[in-house]
């Protein structure tokens, strides 16, 4: 996604996949959303390790696709479908971090259409660390590997200018005080 494709604001949707047919398989999704462009999302988070763990993505990424068009509708209001997998394991023989995939010509390169594009970020590879994130995508995978070392008295400059991590870095604080035990 370039700069002027940042999502500004996004509609959270049904979480819930369901059935088309008594036999289809059921699915529930992390976070299914659509921006104000009309793309959809399919953001999963997965902890544990999971051999089919591609088939999975690519599952439910059809299932966000499938799911735009109802009966009667034309094919031209299908819009892009992005799936985001954050993975705190490895799945991919790629070294980098964060890979995307898209649908292409093998031969030429030549994209087929800009509806498919599938994101796999790997916790696991990330080599960076608080002192040198670059971009917003490094200060995120920081602060998704190392939540538990900060709290809102304890945000890391490179993490605090950008609002929805110190946010979120509050969130937790105030979540992790409501659950902890009383003395």
């Amino acid at each position: 996604m370039s700069a002027q494709d940042q999502v500004v604001r996004i509609e959270l949707k049904n979480p819930y996949n369901e059935k088309t047919f008594a036999r289809d398989k059921f699915s529930v999704l992390d976070i299914k959303a659509q921006d104000e462009k009309g793309r959809w999302y399919n953001i999963e988070m997965q902890i544990t390790d999971q051999e089919y763990y591609d088939k999975r993505s690519l599952y439910y990424w059809s299932r966000v696709y499938n799911a735009q068009l109802q009966e009667g509708m034309n094919y031209d209001k299908l819009t892009k479908t992005i799936g985001i997998n954050i993975l705190n394991f490895n799945c991919l023989v790629d070294e980098d971090c964060h890979n995307t995939f898209r649908l292409l010509n093998v031969k030429t390169g030549t994209e087929f259409t800009d509806h498919l594009e599938i994101h796999f970020i790997e916790l696991e590879k990330y080599t960076g660390d608080i002192e040198t994130v670059k971009s917003a995508l490094d200060r995120w995978i920081v602060f998704l590997t190392r939540a538990h070392e900060f709290s809102r008295s304890k945000i890391p400059r490179t993490l605090g200018e950008v609002t929805s991590i110190a946010r979120a870095i509050e969130i937790l604080d105030t979540m992790g005080r409501a659950i902890a035990p009383k003395s």
